[in-house]
This record gives structure tokens, sequence and C-alpha cells, in this order.
């Protein structure tokens, strides 16, 4: 009896000649030559290969990604880039008529807290179940008057900690202890009306502290970036709020705190009947985040950084009135670099006398509060 035996390297070069004939035969020359060249030559004694890691290799596309629609270096290129990035936004966060659409709104119910009434509304958007907002008023205020858009950060208890009214709401008043951000309470005791809401998985529109990852990857895959769901619903209540009878809807204004101040931006560069946007936080460039392996589950908003950066997306809020707070965490020529996108775009309207950058030297995450009131106190948006 004739021994038979299997030579594998024999074997794995018939297969890839066989392949280099099939790869020949349906017009993949390039294919053929490589499969080639590796079944031509002499044997040789086997290589080390180690592929890189997939996370690795996310890292390596973030690094060689330069955004299409990053704001143009030249100043007279400008005007032609905004509408263009503003587009394009709107249609990456799936933006669409329902978000300016007039939403259904009930009242739930009033109260007093100090000289502000507090009023309790439904909003229901054309698209979604309603959900609840706040919003606060001096008593005394008859007369027409400027109002904001307070936007939560990415915080236990919501909106809860923006108006200071912490009741029935889990992790609100440790959120207000932490990061001092009771803004929409500050600015109604400044004379503004001032509107929060629970964004998608906070407070009472969560079953959690914060959105779950579960909850994230559900609503991408019906087609709603997490971050334009947030968007979209800041717009339905925009149109709510200018229609208000104690406001001035050509005096309206969003403003938030870390993941609110980049959804305030967003909402001023998406929604041109914003007045005045004032953000505080840290904005950093979400492309260099990513190269260096940063989980971004949040931010996940499919193809975004191939087209803007976060700067460019704050920048599309030109030339609207703009406060943007900084936070520094010992980095000020990097904090400074990382806001230029939103130079580029003022200068490019001539309208730096409307942007207004503040570096905190704060040694901790938190709302800048004064500095903010301050240049509030002394915008477009002021009663009067």
């Amino acid at each position: 009896m004739t021994e038979q035996r299997h030579d594998a390297g024999s074997t794995r070069r018939q297969f890839l000649k066989a392949s280099a004939t099939g790869a020949a035969a349906t017009a993949l020359p390039g294919v053929a030559h490589a499969i080639e060249k590796v079944v031509s030559g002499s044997p040789e004694v086997e290589k080390q290969f180690t592929p890189l890691r997939a996370t690795d290799q996310i890292s390596r596309w973030a690094e060689n990604l330069k955004p299409a629609l990053a704001v143009p270096t030249e100043p007279n290129a400008v005007r032609a880039w905004r509408p263009r990035a503003r587009e394009t936004l709107g249609r990456l966060l799936a933006l669409d008529e329902a978000a300016t659409a007039q939403p259904r709104v009930e009242s739930l119910g009033r109260s007093r807290h100090e000289n502000i009434v507090v009023h309790r509304i439904a909003i229901g958007p054309a698209d979604e179940q309603p959900w609840e907002a706040v919003v606060m008023q001096p008593v005394k205020s008859q007369k027409p008057r400027g109002a904001w858009l307070c936007l939560h950060g990415h915080m236990a208890g919501g909106c809860s900690s923006v108006t200071g009214l912490v009741v029935d709401a889990p992790g609100g008043r440790e959120s207000l202890e932490k990061y001092e951000g009771d803004y929409a309470l500050q600015l109604a005791r400044r004379g503004y009306v001032t509107m929060a809401f629970d964004f998608p998985g906070f407070g009472r529109r969560g079953t959690e502290a914060v959105p779950s990852k579960q909850m994230l990857s559900r609503a991408l895959m019906v087609g709603r970036p997490y971050l334009g769901w947030c968007v979209a619903n800041a717009m339905a209540a925009l149109t709510v709020l200018r229609t208000w009878p104690t406001v001035r809807p050509d005096r309206v204004g969003v403003m938030g705190f870390s993941m609110g101040g980049t959804l305030a931006g967003m909402t001023a560069a998406a929604d041109e009947r914003v007045c005045a946007a004032a953000l505080s936080g840290r904005f950093p460039s979400w492309r260099d985040r990513l190269a260096r392996g940063s989980a971004m589950e949040l931010a996940c908003i499919p193809g975004i950084v191939r087209q803007l950066d976060l700067g460019d997306m704050l920048a599309a809020a030109v030339p609207v009135p703009l406060f943007v707070s900084m936070e520094v965490r010992g980095y000020p020529e990097k904090s400074r670099q990382l806001l230029a996108p939103i130079r580029r775009a003022y200068q490019g309207f001539n309208a730096m006398d409307r942007l207004t950058e503040y570096y905190d030297n704060a040694p901790r995450h938190r709302f800048v509060g004064e500095p903010m009131y301050r240049w509030i106190e002394q915008s477009a948006l002021r009663e009067g």
C-alpha cells in the first residue's frame, strides 16, 4: 500500500494558485498579481504577523481624518461654508420638519417659588409622546421680556438641578451641590423667563441615573442619534418658549453646561430662531478623542467626524452672540486652540464683537456662573 502524505504548504499554494486564476478571470489583475507573487516564490520561513487590533484601527482612521466641512481658514469662504455646514449637521442629527412643527402643549399646574411662578407643562412634539418642561418667570412679568432655554448636562437628576427644584428627582440635589448649575433659577431671579426639561433617559424620562448604552443603541437603530434626539427636543421647547405670553420671540437664547453646553451650541447652529447662546464646560475635539481611544457612546452620530468636528459644529452658530466658557484644566494653549474654529467663523462674518471667550481655571468640572451671568446681563436679550 502506498503511503500518502499531506503537505499543508503544498495544499495552500495550490489553493492560492487556483484563486489567482479565478481573480484574473474576474478582471481583478491586481489581486491576481499579488497572489501569484505569493505562490511563485521559493519556500521561506514562516513570518510572524500581528494584525492591528480593531480598536487601534478606529484610532488610526480618526488620526488620518480631515473633516470635509471644517471651518475654512480663508475668511472670505466662511459665508459660503455656513449653510453647507448647517445643512449637513441637521442631516446627520436626523432633524426634519417635525423638529420645528408646533408641538402640543398642556398645563400640568403651577406653583410659587420665592418671587417666581413655576409652570409645569407637557410638550408633545409631532412624532413623540409628551414630556414635561418647567417654565419659571418672575411674578411681576406682565411685560414681554427675554427668555432662556436652559439645557442640563450629563448628570443624575436631569433638569431638576438646573431649576433648583430637586424634589422627587434622584441625584438632583447631589448634582446641584457638585456642579452649582441652577442657572434656570438664577436667571429667573434676574428677571428672565426660563425653561428647562429632561433630556431622554434623564430625570423623569429615564429608568436609570443616566441613559444606558442599550437605550442609546436602540435609538440609533430607529434612526435617532441621541444628540439629534436631544436637539430636536430643544427645538420643540424653543417653539413653545417663543410663544409664551410673557416672552419676546426675538429675544430667546439657549444655554447649557457640559453636555448641555454642547447641545446649546448645536441647537444654535441648527435653528436660526436662536438669538444668543451661552456655553459652559469643556469642548474637546471629538476626532482627537477618538484617536486616543476614548469611548463616546453618547455622541455617536454616524459619520459625523468625517464632516465636522465639535468646534466646527459650534462655529456654525455664527453670527449669533455667543459666550463660550472653556475649562482650561491645565492646558491654556490647547484650550485656546480648541476654540480656533469658532474664532475663524466669527472673523469670517466680521462678528468678533459678538463672540466672548472665557477661560475657566477652576480645578474641577462645574458651571462657570457669574462670568456668564454678567455677559447675559449685557446681552441683547436683556429686558428693554
